[in-house]
């Protein structure tokens, strides 16, 4: 097999159908449409490789593939997923060796865009590391079921913008009005990571003066309503670090 392959065409499927009103496509990928009434849905994507390894050639195009997806959550603010559903080895001559499929994930249509994928290329390829990261942790945010991992991943992009942290000494605090808005945020993203808040004493001095206590209790109404009282927030905030480095693309509705 070595030697004798030029290369793979890993395919991915949508675990159901996005209608989009135009895709523009990218060298490299070629992507699964047909017409409809909105324009055009998209189905899936075939991206080729140049690994002569099979493993190697999956692994690359899942992370591609990975990234597309991440990007169709950005779009369209909501989780977008899809599944492997088989690669061909090309070699000399038009052989091909087929792969196996796997199952799928679940996918959900949305309202439809103009696509053009050629606006994330560093994205695809790799080369923009921390768009990458944040990318990554803003389609994870919208993936998860529960608030408490929604906010430790959207707070991720902003921390990774920021390069927020460090310990500070405490500072009196008269009331909960001395305590601003951003320092609050960051210290409920501290009391979702940790059991109790011990090293940051500034931090620990907020908590207490928030909740009580120096730490979350999620069986506590309060505690969990002042997550998701800063929430939406949060997602707003990770939402305007991500517009302009995705080339001032909004989210849909």
């Amino acid at each position: 097999m070595v030697g004798n392959s030029s290369g793979w065409e890993v395919r991915f499927t949508l675990g159901v159908p996005v209608s989009e009103r135009s895709i523009t496509e990218i060298d490299g990928i070629r992507f699964d449409i047909e017409a409809d009434h909105f324009g055009v849905e998209l189905k899936g994507f075939t991206i080729n490789i140049s690994a002569l390894n099979e493993a190697n050639a999956r692994v690359i195009a899942e992370g591609k593939a990975n990234r597309i997806f991440d990007y169709l959550s950005w779009i369209h603010n909501r989780s977008i997923s899809g599944y492997f559903s088989g690669m061909t080895e090309i070699r000399p001559g038009g052989v091909a060796k087929m792969g196996i499929a796997t199952l799928s994930i679940g996918a959900i249509i949305h309202n439809p865009v103009d696509l053009d994928f050629s606006l994330i290329r560093d994205v695809l390829e790799g080369r923009d590391e921390k768009l990458l990261r944040q990318l990554g942790h803003y389609s994870l945010g919208l993936k998860s079921a529960d608030v408490i991992s929604k906010y430790r991943e959207f707070y991720q992009v902003i921390e990774d913008e920021k390069n927020a942290g460090g310990n500070s000494d405490a500072k009196p605090l008269e009331s909960i009005e001395d305590i601003d808005g951003e320092t609050i945020k960051r210290v409920i993203r501290n009391l979702l990571s940790h059991p109790i808040l011990s090293k940051n004493k500034t931090h620990a001095t907020i908590a207490t003066t928030l909740l009580g206590l120096p730490y979350l209790d999620l069986s506590s109404p309060n505690d969990k309503q002042l997550v998701e009282a800063n929430l939406t927030a949060i997602k707003e905030e990770a939402q305007k670090i991500l517009i302009p480095k995705l080339k001032g693309i909004m989210v849909s509705d």
